[in-house]
């Protein structure tokens, strides 16, 4: 076995950490303003436009499209801040130890914003079959077979805290435990 798998508690940095995550109280405004306007601006312009009936028409579909994309993403919002509340309540986290197994890297083409036509690039390392994001530094840094010690809340698999084994010295006295 070249892995390891414990429960530990959560500490006060795990717990800000998955505060940090929480994503309703910014999505709110972000969807709820944009949405008023929306609507403020149909009100207003549509309301003189048309006739009475067309009027009511052309509101309902105002406010029927709007609510068919923002609700289901609201609460896809909302079920990701219900599992960081989860692992709050609960209070534990897992600390994986193992080797990087693979690594890779995943582009994509920016299509939007002041960088558009550039790339985005995203790393990743499997650990105990896992994958989790890195940064470009700690792949080019860190070669495959090198232990990391990965601190993940079990219910929204946030990766709380990670460290290279190697680089920290504790590389074999970990692989000591692991083996007995």
């Amino acid at each position: 076995m070249r892995e390891s798998e414990t429960i530990a508690e959560l500490t006060a940095e795990d717990i800000a950490k998955l505060n940090e995550e929480r994503i309703t109280r910014g999505c709110l405004w972000v969807v709820a303003v944009p949405a008023a306007l929306i609507f403020l601006f149909f009100l207003f312009t549509l309301r003189w436009s048309y006739a009475p009936w067309q009027s009511a028409q052309v509101l309902s579909i105002t406010i029927i499209i709007p609510l068919l994309i923002l609700v289901p993403l609201y609460l896809f919002i909302r079920n990701r801040d219900r599992q960081i509340d989860q692992d709050i309540i609960g209070g534990q986290k897992k600390i994986i130890i193992g080797p990087i197994t693979d690594k890779r890297i995943e582009s994509s083409e920016i299509t939007s914003g002041r960088n558009k036509g550039g790339v985005s690039m995203k790393y990743f390392m499997t650990v105990a079959g896992v994958e989790y994001p890195m940064t470009e530094h700690k792949y080019s840094t860190i070669p495959i077979d090198d232990f990391m010690e990965i601190h993940v809340a079990p219910v929204s698999k946030t990766v709380l805290r990670e460290r290279w084994l190697k680089q920290d010295g504790l590389v074999e006295e970990v692989k000591d435990k692991i083996e007995h």
